[in-house]
């Protein structure tokens, strides 16, 4: 299940929004998700051998009812003889995780961001900057509430500072704002 948690951050880094089902998830549970999340795709785990054919049937399963959604199969099992050839329903077949990211973001068509991380940052310093103004708070008050210096406040809100997701979460939280609504253009 390592390469299954790999990729799902990986997507995750990447953006997605992932619901990670874990081991020996049934066919019926993963059709009632499918049918009504209508995910654009559905990846599956194979580590074992004898998790081949039950993973060929959830992909016919999935692909009858939900045609639409692409499906990525990968894990352990792939390289064993003749795993590939049974899950040939499958729209890809990977071999690891990376090779499963670069062929998921060519088949969404999703390259790689053209805004800079710096642009990045100083578009997050301005939000946090205006939702401070809005609240009416100096840089000192919201480094209070926020548990921060305020030369890192500071910092942040010119763009010249890089943040964790903790300290998203505490200037958030110091704003009554909600995380997205920082991190959102």
């Amino acid at each position: 299940m390592g390469g299954a948690l790999i990729f799902a951050d990986l997507l995750r880094f990447d953006g997605w929004n992932v619901d990670f089902l874990g081991t020996d998830t049934p066919n019926d549970a993963i059709l009632e998700i499918v049918k009504s999340n209508e995910p654009d795709l559905l990846c599956l785990s194979v580590t074992l051998s004898e998790q081949v054919s039950a993973a060929a049937e959830t992909i016919k399963i999935v692909k009858s009812a939900a045609p639409s959604t692409t499906i990525i199969v990968g894990g352990g099992a792939i390289n064993n003889n003749g795993s590939q050839n049974s899950l040939e329903t499958a729209d890809y077949v990977a071999s690891d995780p990376v090779t499963a990211l670069k062929w998921t973001t060519e088949r969404f068509d999703l390259g790689i961001s053209a805004k800079t991380i710096q642009a990045m940052l100083t578009d997050l310093g301005g939000r946090i900057q205006h939702f401070r103004k809005e609240k009416g708070l100096s840089q000192q008050q919201l480094a209070t509430a926020s548990k921060l210096d305020r030369s890192y406040v500071s910092a942040v809100e010119h763009g010249k500072q890089n943040v964790s997701f903790a300290t998203l979460k505490n200037l958030s939280d110091a704003l009554d704002v909600n995380i997205v609504e920082l991190i959102d253009d």
